[in-house]
């Protein structure tokens, strides 16, 4: 099924809901699925700039500051 066609049936059956709990409860999880999916690409944003970094942050010059670190 494409995306269009999943958003119709979403659409439909959210037109089905009439009362404000039920609302409420169907955009605090439409709500909830956009926060995760910020965190995830987040983490994976995170992940890719640590990887392309490391050779940077992992050098003799710094090892001073490495250990420093470690110490706090």
């Amino acid at each position: 099924m494409s995306a269009f066609e999943l958003k119709e049936i979403l659409h439909k059956q959210i037109d089905n809901f009439n009362d404000e709990v039920s609302l409420q409860e169907i955009l605090d999880f439409a709500e909830y699925l956009q926060e995760k999916r910020a965190k995830l690409e987040n983490r994976e944003l995170n992940s890719i700039s640590i990887s392309s970094l490391e050779n940077i942050w992992d050098n003799q010059e710094d090892a001073i500051y490495d250990k420093f670190l470690q110490e706090i």
